[in-house]
């Protein structure tokens, strides 16, 4: 995700705890997607990728190796920012971290 895209997600939704790969707690840039399974299985973290080609497969081996995931929150291709906030917000507010434990979604709703 740009920085853009992560520094409006902590505007609009002030208790989401937002970082991207590159910022300085997470995964450097261009870091593989196996690693960034690895990590955010150890951190406890939501995914929100727009990585519709290579993650379905990395996560598929992650599954077979008896890994998990704390949730994956896929962006549609062409939302908007604004439906995107809104459903994000909607998971913040309506939900429990434990509850998207191994959990797929595609945002918008």
């Amino acid at each position: 995700m740009s920085p853009h895209f992560a520094a409006t997600l902590r505007a609009y939704i002030s208790d989401l705890d937002v970082i991207r790969v590159g910022d300085p707690d997470a995964p450097p840039l261009q870091t593989p997607d196996e690693t960034i399974l690895l990590y955010l299985n150890d951190a406890g973290r939501i995914l929100i990728t727009k990585n519709r080609a290579s993650m379905p497969e990395h996560l598929r081996r992650h599954f077979a190796q008896g890994g998990k995931h704390w949730g994956i929150l896929t962006i549609r291709e062409g939302a908007r920012l604004r439906d995107i906030i809104e459903s994000l917000s909607i998971v913040e507010g309506a939900s429990e971290a434990e509850d998207w434990i191994n959990t797929i979604m595609w945002i918008p709703f």
